[in-house]
């Protein structure tokens, strides 16, 4: 929830709006007070994460992985990105899954809470698999309505076009492959990023 501006106003100082007019505003804990408010209200996000393989190319495809698809680097990057959470009474933010039914959302999502932030990601792997419907419209029903969605790219030829998933909600796209040091031997992970004309800059 965010406050407008005309109660964001009321909260700090009632005083502005009854007068009618504007003033000046001499007191110097005035941005304390705004900074006070923005913390104390809940921060939530919800993004879409989608595992590609080496030789798929379309929604179709890569909407019907499952997590035994993917290599230990998909289940490594998984963990980094939060806990894996039961979805079945699950209290927290849920990013629009469903908590009581396992058919619609399935059984397990992945969730992290830090300084205040609470993320729920929608992980086309945890979400219901429908053998008969190739489209995998429950799928695509949450991840085609996320604004950001992270695309994992399981493999160093693994090629990706953003224009693979058909959404008006989607606005950024952000690439992660898992790349091993030549020198080190250690596991790094390589960022591309892709966002539609008009998505200011951002990173």
């Amino acid at each position: 929830w965010m406050p407008s501006s005309h109660r964001l106003i009321h909260m700090i100082n009632p005083l502005i709006l009854s007068l009618g007019t504007t003033l000046e505003i001499h007191n110097p804990n005035f941005s304390e007070s705004l900074l006070a408010i923005e913390n104390s209200e809940p921060r939530k996000f919800k993004f879409g994460l989608v595992l590609v393989t080496e030789g798929q190319f379309s929604e179709d495809q890569f909407l019907s992985n499952s997590n035994q698809d993917g290599t230990s680097h998909w289940r490594k990057f998984l963990t980094l990105l939060g806990d894996l959470i039961k979805l079945k009474g699950f209290t927290g933010f849920r990013g629009g899954l469903d908590n009581s039914a396992e058919e619609t959302c399935g059984k397990n999502s992945v969730y992290k809470e830090r300084k205040g932030n609470q993320v729920m990601w929608h992980v086309s792997t945890y979400l219901p698999l429908e053998l008969a419907n190739h489209q995998q419209i429950a799928r695509k029903r949450h991840i085609g309505n996320d604004v950001v969605i992270v695309v994992f790219l399981d493999g160093p030829s693994v090629v990706w076009n953003p224009m693979a998933i058909l959404s008006h909600f989607i606005h950024v796209v952000i690439c992660v492959r898992p790349v091993l040091n030549a020198e080190t031997s250690e596991l790094e992970w390589g960022i591309g990023v892709a966002s539609r004309e008009g998505v200011p800059l951002f990173g």
